[in-house]
């Protein structure tokens, strides 16, 4: 890991600072399925977090670039989240309440 001037990254990880949602202030964690370059479709796409379709992405057209779980405080575990045929497991240790957990697949 860098921590070269205040950068706090690596290759494969990157942190940053990002405030929560006002629906999420009482959550634990959150975990954020990410596409940035593109939208989740269902039928097109294979999108899982823990093995189930987060809610928030409609039927039909695309529309949305995202999908998130919301988990109470509290939990600690591995989350499996899956893209198509990419997977990344994340690991949620909420103690306290208000952690945020970005996974986006870039392609």
């Amino acid at each position: 890991m860098s921590l070269k001037k205040g950068r706090k990254d690596s290759r494969y990880i990157h942190f940053r600072l990002d405030p929560l949602a006002d629906e999420h202030k009482e959550a634990g964690a959150v975990v954020i399925l990410s596409r940035p370059r593109g939208y989740l479709e269902h039928g097109r796409d294979t999108f899982l977090i823990e093995g189930e379709v987060p809610a928030g992405v409609n039927e039909g057209v695309a529309g949305t670039a995202s999908a998130t779980k919301i988990y109470p405080p509290g939990t600690s575990k591995a989350v499996k989240v899956v893209l198509n045929e990419e997977a990344v497991t994340v690991k949620i240790d909420s103690k306290d309440k208000g952690h945020k957990i970005f996974v986006p697949f870039h392609y």
